[in-house]
């Protein structure tokens, strides 16, 4: 029923993107700020946990496809949507757990630098990431992708 006249999203891989501004967020931090201090324990445990959530969220996610026996990449056509495991509280879990993680080495940095960092990530991942991923669904699925996102959110 569907056809895949898919052309490959041409964009960054959202990894890539994570890795891009915790690197320039811990550069910027340790050349501008205080140089890349841990915070005392109880941040530490924070982050810990947060960091945990964020990373069984991704797993989850991908498990989840990989149960529907879809893919995740963005080089390949999709055939379905997904609505199940994280997908029932958020469109872009795997996303969600990049922002999720880096927010934690903000606390685990007390980093104000990490902090916008992290705002950066969100604002890429949504408009460069998600936007086209979305645009992309609407053409393959109409209605039906449609009827989904009039339910989750985007992020929450």
């Amino acid at each position: 029923m569907t056809s895949y006249n898919h052309q490959p999203i041409k964009l960054p891989r959202p990894p890539w993107i994570f890795f891009t501004f915790l690197g320039t967020g811990l550069l910027l931090d340790y050349l501008l700020g205080d140089g890349l201090t841990i915070a005392s324990t109880p941040y530490r445990i924070a982050a810990i946990l947060i960091s945990l959530l964020s990373s069984g969220t991704a797993i989850w996610a991908i498990i989840t496809f990989h149960k529907l026996n879809t893919t995740h990449s963005l080089k390949e056509p999709t055939s379905t949507i997904v609505r199940s495991g994280p997908y029932r509280f958020t469109r872009n879990p795997m996303y969600l757990a990049l922002v999720v993680l880096l927010l934690a080495a903000t606390i685990l940095f007390q980093s104000v630098w990490l902090l916008l960092a992290t705002i950066g990530l969100w604002l890429v991942l949504d408009r460069m990431i998600a936007v086209p991923e979305e645009k992309y669904l609407e053409a393959e699925f109409g209605d039906r992708f449609q009827d989904y996102k009039s339910q989750v959110g985007r992020w929450l």
